[in-house]
């Protein structure tokens, strides 16, 4: 029930017993007092209504006593001994005085007068008194008691409408400013014909939202998982130290000069860095100026020759992080049927061959990775020390910076490395809160598997599978060449360079007996010009005639291994002349000895080791029967 009400004209009328010619005389001259209704009317005008309070008490009285002999609703039930003790003695203390006020509500003498010396006599206000009698023939004794508490956690300074209207516009994707949202609703409340409340009471307001809704509405979904997404607390007690190590870049506060020289270029140098999880060491790291691929197998190089080969690698999402060269490719389904080419370039990165597995984190949630706070903690503090530190934006930015570069204090990008060599070791040797003790201390006695580094270097080329023509290897719009690839023309081959000395190509194979292993080192061909000189020609004649000398013995060396029989009565055959001609005896004219045999055993050695190929174990092509038989042959024919 309303304790300050407002009434239409007609109600008005009722109540005082005057004419509407008289109320609105009223009105005009300002007797009452009066506001607009919030509805319109079917004419599309406002009502006009008046003050309960304005009226004459005789017309006050008529409207209350309506209001409490109005039909009431059923007693609720309420445990009083489950009630708060200081609720239950405020009702208990109202009970007396709503009976009361009752009785001079009903006794209908002077009901003004009482009821104003009973609100004095007890310090409360009449239309309390009145608030609390009809609460009391509404609900009874549990009518008294008050809703202490109950309004707990809602914002009663603002009627509900004005705060839907107000959350409603500042949770936009738009994000309005408070001054904004309060603008606009001063336009609603002049609409709408309700009061304009301060600009304080709606920035109290905008404070009482809750956080989370704020921002997923404001700022989106992916702000809410940064900011207010319920996070998990990971524990690397169980790990072993160099077990898993996390990597990510960071680029530093700091401009920095390229070179030396006048006029050097400057910009923002980035650092790869990883991480050992369990004793937070820093194991790895590389500055540069663009951060990709090759800063990071150069910050893992730099780990492994120093700490050992770790276990697992828990990395950024990147591109540079998911690219070929580290993790090499994705198995495709074993359905699928792959040409030769294809099955060359699904060949494992360099993680795989070091045997280290990997994993990468889940993409755009950087506190994911635990080295986030390492470099957070580790760097911002520091820069703030070194001439060039430009702040993290352009609002950081501190005034400095620009007499800084004017007088080329700026340090070099060779002295910068090396103070991050001094800050990284000294964190290093920092004791860590966590960990109660320094991180390099945790691998005091822990066995590392250091590789050779010539071999690393190896490994860690890029590599790439290319086809060989005629010409050589074409890569970087370059041909190669090396003797030893005459033989695989037209074959698909593992190709390693280094990025800063293409001059020469590391070749190994892909397939057959050849898989994996080393072949040969392929350099640089220059072009053959339309005048080449006579030296160039007889070059080029040269390595004509050792490739077919190549490719024949190739063929040859197969004939042999699929008709031993054959070979086997050429070589008796021309032991026998051999036999002959010691002892000065004229024989027959031989059969010529094909040209097969001719060049496997142009040599006594190559004989030799034909001897002794007979009396090797049989293949797998033959039965041991078929080998004791063909040796058998053999010694028979050369002692006839």
């Amino acid at each position: 029930m309303e304790t300050d009400p407002y009434i239409p004209v007609h109600q008005a009328v009722a109540l005082t017993g005057f004419s509407r010619r008289t109320i609105f005389a009223h009105l005009s001259s300002s007797k009452y007092v009066t506001r607009p209704s919030v509805e319109t009317s079917l004419n599309g005008k406002t009502q006009t209504l008046i003050r309960l309070r304005s009226l004459p008490d005789s017309a006050q009285l008529r409207y209350w006593q309506r209001e409490l002999q109005s039909p009431t609703s059923p007693k609720q039930t309420v445990n009083l001994a489950e009630t708060p003790e200081s609720v239950r003695t405020e009702g208990l203390r109202r009970l007396p005085i709503v009976q009361a006020a009752h009785e001079i509500i009903i006794s209908r003498q002077s009901v003004a007068k009482r009821m104003t010396d009973l609100a004095l006599q007890h310090g409360e206000a009449v239309r309390t008194i009145y608030r609390w009698v009809k609460a009391y023939r509404r609900g009874g004794m549990p009518g008294l008691l008050p809703g202490w508490g109950k309004k707990r956690g809602r914002f009663t300074a603002l009627p509900l409408e004005l705060q839907k209207l107000i959350k409603d516009d500042y949770l936009n994707p738009n994000r309005p400013s408070p001054t904004t949202v309060y603008r606009h609703l001063i336009e609603a409340c002049q609409h709408l014909h309700k009061p304009i409340p301060s600009q304080k009471t709606v920035n109290r307001f905008l404070r009482t939202l809750p956080l989370p809704a704020v921002i997923l509405a404001r700022e989106g979904p992916r702000a809410w998982r940064a900011k207010a997404e319920p996070k998990i607390h990971r524990d690397f007690s169980d790990l072993a130290v160099g077990e898993i190590w996390v990597g990510d870049h960071r680029e530093f506060d700091v401009f920095v000069r390229l070179s030396d020289e006048p006029g050097a270029k400057i910009a923002r140098p980035w650092l790869t860095a990883w991480v050992d999880l369990r004793s937070r060491a820093c194991v790895g790291w590389h500055v540069s100026v663009v951060p990709n691929s090759d800063t990071i197998a150069l910050a893992l190089r730099a780990g492994i020759l120093q700490f050992g080969v770790p276990r697992e690698l828990y990395k950024d999402n990147g591109k540079d992080y998911r690219c070929h060269y580290l993790n090499g490719h994705s198995t495709v389904s074993k359905a699928v049927q792959l040409s030769a080419a294809m099955q060359a370039a699904l060949q494992p990165g360099i993680l795989s061959r070091l045997g280290i597995e990997s994993r990468n984190c889940t993409p755009y949630t950087p506190w994911a990775k635990p080295i986030e706070s390492w470099l957070g903690h580790t760097f911002p503090e520091w820069e703030h020390t070194l001439p060039g530190w430009c702040g993290r934006d352009a609002k950081q930015r501190p005034e400095k910076l620009t007499e800084e570069i004017k007088r080329g204090e700026l340090l070099t990008l060779e002295e910068f490395t090396s103070r991050v060599a001094e800050r990284i070791g000294q964190v290093n040797r920092q004791e860590h809160s966590a960990l109660k003790a320094t991180p390099l201390s945790l691998w005091e006695g822990v066995t590392k598997e250091i590789p050779d580094s010539r071999a690393l270097d190896l490994l860690l080329m890029r590599h790439k599978p290319c086809k060989v023509y005629a010409q050589g290897i074409k890569l970087f719009g370059r041909w190669y060449w090396s003797d030893d690839l005459m033989l695989h023309i037209g074959h698909i081959l593992d190709v390693r360079y280094d990025q800063n000395d293409i001059g020469r190509l590391i070749v190994f194979g892909t397939q057959g007996e050849h898989k994996g292993r080393y072949l040969c080192e392929a350099i640089e061909r220059e072009a053959f010009s339309m005048h080449a000189s006579r030296e160039d020609l007889k070059q080029l004649a040269k390595q004509k005639r050792a490739a077919r000398k190549a490719a024949e013995q190739y063929a040859d060396h197969q004939r042999v291994i699929y008709n031993e029989d054959h070979v086997l009565r050429e070589l008796v055959e021309q032991s026998r002349q051999k036999k002959v001609v010691n002892l000065g005896v004229r024989a027959p004219a031989p059969r010529p000895a094909g040209r097969t045999v001719r060049r496997l055993i142009g040599t006594e050695q190559a004989a030799e080791q034909m001897r002794a190929s007979t009396h090797a174990a049989p293949s797998s092509r033959a039965t041991s029967v078929e080998y004791e038989a063909r040796s058998r042959l053999f010694q028979e024919l050369l002692e006839d």
